[in-house]
């Protein structure tokens, strides 16, 4: 009984506590009730975007370009000589660890490889923000796009592919494409623009390196108008316009339906080379040059996870994410 009655008592004293709190509300004016409502939003609030906050902190306290109040620096993105202009530079100007801000968005920049390789190590540090997702488009969701265990896993099964025996087979690649390059330079004109040159050299490694198409092929001309010589990213554009940044308005829009089309292109272009050198792999002899893609279609065989959609996805990386590094520089 003493039991029952000291719970009764609790529950009236908890009770009377609620109470005598629902009482106070109402005789507190209209000021005092939006004072206390405020407190309690900012409370939640703070709860809510504590992460948020912390890593805001750090940016703070990090060099890096200038910024501007709420674009940050979305203005420096949508220059073309972004890496020419700032990423030469930034170890240099800022040290190892930089900030970028993408409107109030803070990201870091990691120049130094030991902190590279505490976070390329974790499968909690991989997974990419929402900016990663406009490239999905473009680039599909190979290594440079993807996270978390299929960016791992994707890692894990294409990393033997890069080991010093193999890479060193690519030399004579190098060597074939800056040959073609120098027999295709102008020899009466002493003051050249380079850089078409250069980058046609930069394609041709790619197109035999990645997709196993020679420098002097018959193929040569096909793959002059494919489409990895084709279309833009759209991503800078879309940061530096933020309506697009949502999906439902940016599918509305002329650039979204030329972004998707060149997806197409891409997937297609990409499935029919594929389909070619699982004809040429069949005659294939160990001592024969063998390209990146190749090393995947070995991988899909041996590795069902790894499905052809994947191969496409990591082929368009290597192609497009290079030679855009390339072409910037």
């Amino acid at each position: 009984l003493l039991g029952c009655f000291g719970g009764t008592r609790r529950s009236l004293s908890t009770l009377d506590t609620s109470m005598t709190f629902f009482q106070a509300l109402e005789k507190s004016s209209a000021v005092e009730l939006y004072t206390y409502l405020t407190l309690i939003l900012v409370c939640v609030l703070l709860y809510i975007f504590s992460d948020y906050l912390k890593i805001c902190a750090l940016a703070f306290r990090l060099p890096g370009p200038k910024s501007y109040p709420i674009i940050g620096n979305c203005l420096d993105i949508a220059r073309k000589d972004l890496i020419t202009r700032e990423m030469a530079q930034a170890y240099k100007n800022y040290g190892p660890l930089a900030r970028v801000w993408i409107f109030v968005f803070p990201m870091f920049v990691v120049f130094d490889p030991n902190d590279l390789k505490v976070i390329l190590s974790s499968k909690k540090h991989t997974n990419k923000s929402m900016f990663y997702k406009l490239l999905h488009n473009f680039l599909g969701r190979g290594l440079i796009t993807s996270s978390g265990h299929k960016w791992s896993s994707h890692r894990k099964l294409i990393q033997p592919s890069f080991n010093i025996a193999i890479l060193e087979k690519f030399i004579d690649t190098f060597t074939d494409s800056a040959s073609f390059l120098i027999d295709k330079l102008p020899k009466e004109e002493t003051v050249l623009n380079v850089t078409e040159y250069v980058n046609n050299c930069v394609l041709d490694i790619l197109n035999e390196a990645v997709l196993g198409v020679p420098v002097k092929s018959v193929d040569k001309k096909e793959m002059e108008q494919s489409p990895f010589r084709q279309g833009k990213v759209v991503a800078p554009y879309r940061i530096t316009h933020p309506w697009l940044l949502f999906n439902s308005i940016y599918k509305l829009t002329d650039a979204a339906t030329a972004e998707l089309n060149q997806k197409k292109q891409l997937d297609d272009f990409s499935r029919k080379m594929i389909r070619r050198r699982r004809e040429i792999l069949k005659t294939l002899s160990p001592s024969d040059r063998r390209c990146l893609l190749d090393f995947m279609i070995e991988i899909s065989n041996e590795n069902p996870d790894f499905t052809e959609d994947d191969i496409i996805d990591e082929a368009c990386t290597f192609m497009l994410a290079v030679s855009v590094y390339a072409f910037e520089i």
